[in-house]
């Protein structure tokens, strides 16, 4: 697990994925049928991802990966199969570690919440996304944690 300080929390504090958020907050799926966020913003694409993975949007989700990313972390089995138990995700906090060109380092803590029966347990990741810039919006290319 990465742990980095956070140095720069969500802007109007945690984020419940998977509906309409209040002025002053990111995007939604709503926002952005596609899943990919116009203007590029490099934390705006990774809380996409997160409300597109927390509406059940995993296709759409998907569709922000490269197709690095895609070789390398199977969809099915990374978003499909890993989120299909996760009744909520929070993205607690979000910052813009590094952006140089047209690549970008987003550091994000995410707290998922199980649902009741799950072969898994909840708890909170602190991971961090590398991004680059295609047209004009912001792929995920690659994540560490």
């Amino acid at each position: 697990m990465c742990r980095r300080a956070r140095q720069e929390p969500a802007p109007t504090g945690p984020l419940r994925l998977g509906r309409a958020p209040s002025a002053g907050q990111h995007p939604t799926p709503d926002d952005f049928a596609s899943g990919i966020t116009p203007g590029g913003d490099p934390k705006d694409a990774v809380i996409s991802f997160y409300n597109l993975m927390g509406a059940g949007e995993f296709r759409q989700a998907a569709q922000m990966w490269t197709h690095h990313m895609k070789a390398v972390w199977d969809p099915q089995s990374t978003i499909d199969q890993r989120f299909e138990g996760t009744q909520s995700t929070t993205v607690e906090s979000v910052q813009l570690v590094n952006r140089t060109g047209h690549d970008a380092t987003v550091s994000v803590t995410v707290y998922d919440q199980e649902k009741p029966g799950s072969n898994r347990s909840s708890g909170t990741y602190d991971l961090t996304w590398f991004l680059v810039k295609s047209d004009s919006h912001r792929l995920l290319d690659n994540v560490a944690s």
